[in-house]
């Protein structure tokens, strides 16, 4: 008897243990200060731009070193009338390093009409700024030492511009697994409804073989809003109708942990048609 009621216990015991493993399965998102990180509610998105939201946030209040406070002002979204007249400059065809590539990258494409880094609207432009996509003045400067030193000091600091940055540098340079050291790094100190950290993360580990993650990364970009990294989801997919049900649901599963919300309540910012533009 004694022995039939210790076992009883053990089952209580392992169901309930067993229980809370399942419940605390996903990790929080690491607790960051504001100062080291940017931050913007989903709810701010309609009531102010994120770059004039962000804008309002001093760089004293973010622990930016003195001597790196004129290279974090630069990495800022600029406000939504300096966008209206230069969305072009800043957003526009990317063809930074196009040279060096081949024809089957999609991050770093010189093809205008698919290139991620790409605007083909002012509106496409405000949200690509949105959702911290970088500025193609800041991207032009990545050949340059000093610039990528100061870049290096700021994601010590958890500084997320410069982090991503200095991941879309290692990608273009052919080294993918630093690369996806710093995507990684930015995925989790980025505010997680920001769909570029996914999609970045997801072909730095496209790029390092692991495709089956990194269709997840471009899945929770596409539900969040980014049509774009759906697209390039689907086209490593294919017809592998296996691997397309896991991607859904492992992408739906990430989200429900990220916002723990319902389905119909999780953050979406849908990226402007660019055939609209």
């Amino acid at each position: 008897m004694k022995i039939k009621l210790l076992f009883i216990s053990l089952m209580i015991f392992v169901f309930y243990f067993g229980w809370s493993l399942i419940k605390d399965d996903a990790p929080d998102q690491p607790t960051v200060s504001d100062s080291e990180q940017l931050t913007l509610s989903n709810q701010d998105i309609n009531e102010q731009s994120l770059a004039d939201k962000l804008r309002e946030k001093s760089l004293t209040q973010l622990n930016v070193p003195e001597g790196l406070k004129s290279v974090a002002e630069e990495l800022l979204p600029i406000s939504t009338e300096e966008l209206s007249m230069a969305w072009e400059e800043e957003y526009g065809c990317y063809v930074f390093g196009s040279e060096g590539l081949d024809a089957e990258s999609d991050l770093l494409s010189n093809e205008c009409n698919h290139a991620l880094l790409t605007a083909h609207s002012f509106e496409e432009a405000q949200w690509m700024q949105r959702q911290g996509y970088p500025k193609k003045s800041n991207l032009d400067k990545l050949n340059n030492s000093d610039f990528r030193e100061k870049l290096r000091q700021l994601a010590n600091q958890n500084y997320t511009p410069a982090i991503a940055l200095l991941a879309i540098y290692e990608m273009q340079s052919g080294n993918t697994e630093i690369a996806l050291d710093l995507s990684s790094t930015l995925a989790a100190y980025s505010d997680r409804h920001l769909t570029f950290p996914h999609r970045l993360n997801g072909e730095a580990l496209i790029a390092n073989n692991m495709t089956d993650l990194g269709v997840i990364d471009l899945q929770v970009a596409s539900l969040l809003g980014d049509t774009e990294a759906g697209y390039l989801a689907h086209r490593y997919i294919g017809n592998n109708t296996v691997l397309a049900m896991s991607t859904v649901n492992n992408a739906h599963l990430r989200m429900s942990r990220y916002f723990k919300l319902p389905f119909e309540e999780y953050p979406f910012d849908p990226r402007p048609d660019p055939s609209s533009g």
